[in-house]
């Protein structure tokens, strides 16, 4: 593979091709981010967008503030990490319309919490939208993150609290038409 390299001081949109994988771009400000997200094709064109929008270089290297903001959490498609990581996404936004897509109709969360074993989508949804604690916005809000940055099998999970716990799931195949998805048949949590 040939290398180019892609980062610069002036702004604008730089991509590169990685053979037999995909593109990937590079925003140098957020003018050319927002110039990008302008339409909905980056979604199909690019594997991944860096945005490169601090002057100053952006916050100290492994500090609270940088794995709040910087740090993410690699996980295979179609994989039970990626389903994981998209469920608690959810629960981090309280859209429990959204997480519920993601389960199969009949399917128990057993939570390990106060709020017990939830069962079927109309209760899972219910708890999310109304009885968890109202969604918070900034910089200082905690969001969950994956134990492991990168080990796709670990479904270790720091909460916004600081609280770890792993999660266990059994999973179904659904077939939609010509399409089939991996739906959560059964999430169980516990506190580690």
């Amino acid at each position: 593979m040939e290398w180019h390299q892609l980062r610069s001081v002036s702004t604008g949109i730089k991509t590169a091709e990685i053979p037999g994988i995909g593109k990937v771009a590079i925003c140098n400000s957020i003018a050319a981010a927002q110039h990008m997200l302008e339409t909905e094709t980056w979604r199909d064109e690019y594997l991944a967008i860096e945005v490169m929008a601090c002057v100053d270089g952006g916050s100290e290297p492994n500090s609270i503030e940088a794995h709040t903001l910087l740090h993410t959490s690699y996980a295979a498609r179609n994989s039970t990490r990626l389903l994981l990581m998209q469920f608690l996404d959810c629960v981090d936004r309280r859209d429990g319309h959204a997480a519920v897509k993601l389960f199969h109709p009949d399917a128990i969360w057993s939570t390990a919490s106060p709020f017990g074993d939830r069962q079927g989508t109309v209760n899972i949804e219910a708890l999310i939208n109304t009885r968890l604690p109202p969604r918070k916005y900034g910089p200082g809000y905690a969001r969950h993150r994956m134990e492991s940055t990168a080990d796709v099998d670990d479904l270790s999970v720091i909460t916004p609290t600081g609280e770890r716990c792993r999660f266990s799931m059994e999973v179904e195949t659904r077939h939609e038409g010509r399409q089939s998805r991996m739906v959560i048949r059964r999430l169980v949590r516990e506190v580690l």
